[in-house]
């Protein structure tokens, strides 16, 4: 399970993303109440440890204003994706003194146990200790040298602190997996069936790979149009 320090960070990723460039990048925030909903039933799922200071029972004043605290973040999530521009903004705002509030409550609730699992969950950002670290050039990070840094430049991500922010547009759940036969044209469906045959088709000037896709139910062609077909054709082989 994740311990809570882990939890508060991705709940406060998004937040400081949006928060950038005086909210300018608030607009670039998709899709946030599924992942934040997510994030704040974890957080939730983790007792915190009163069986470490019996004195610290339910009703103690730390616990009702943990629980509250909680209640208010999660308040604060709830519709989020219908809000206007501004209403989002105070949102975030909002949310951030929530996150604060609940880094501030938890440690009183149990020292002892907080020791072992939050080492680092006080009001300042833990890169504020490190701030050189977070401008190194992506060139220098482990697996990536120039050419990859070329690339990722492209994209604005120049530095780490680009690149841990830099994040997802959208979320797809695929979890749900229809039959090719009810899939519907125009909406993002995931299916499973077998490869039936796989070819390289010229289009004009354009050669696209494809893999005719059967499940038992109805038949579809995936079309790659970009790649390496040497690599597609030993990964998509029939059957």
């Amino acid at each position: 399970m994740e311990d809570i320090r882990e939890i508060f960070e991705k709940i406060e990723a998004p937040l400081i993303f949006s928060s950038r460039n005086s909210y300018k990048n608030l607009t670039l925030v998709k899709d946030l109440e599924a992942p934040m909903s997510v994030f704040l039933k974890k957080l939730i799922s983790i007792d915190y440890p009163l069986w470490d200071n019996p004195s610290l029972a339910h009703d103690s004043p730390e616990g009702v204003a943990y629980r509250e605290t909680l209640s208010g973040l999660q308040k604060t999530f709830s519709g989020f994706d219908g809000l206007t521009l501004d209403e989002k903004k105070e949102r975030v705002e909002r949310a951030f003194i929530f996150v604060r509030e609940l880094k501030t409550l938890y440690p009183r609730l149990s020292q002892s146990h907080l020791s072992k699992t939050l080492p680092a969950v006080d009001a300042e950002n833990k890169f504020s200790a490190n701030p050189e670290k977070l401008s190194t050039p992506v060139q220098y990070i482990k697996g990536v040298g120039p050419k990859v840094a070329d690339l990722l430049g492209r994209k604005g991500l120049k530095t780490v602190e680009d690149m841990l922010y830099f994040l997802p547009r959208r979320y797809e759940d695929r979890r749900s997996i229809k039959k090719i036969s009810s899939a519907q044209i125009g909406n993002k469906e995931t299916v499973i069936g077998k490869v039936t045959d796989t070819r390289i088709q010229q289009y004009r000037r354009k050669r696209v790979f494809e893999a005719a896709i059967d499940d038992g139910s109805g038949r579809l062609t995936a079309k790659w149009f970009k790649g390496n077909y040497t690599y597609l054709r030993k990964i998509f082989k029939k059957g």
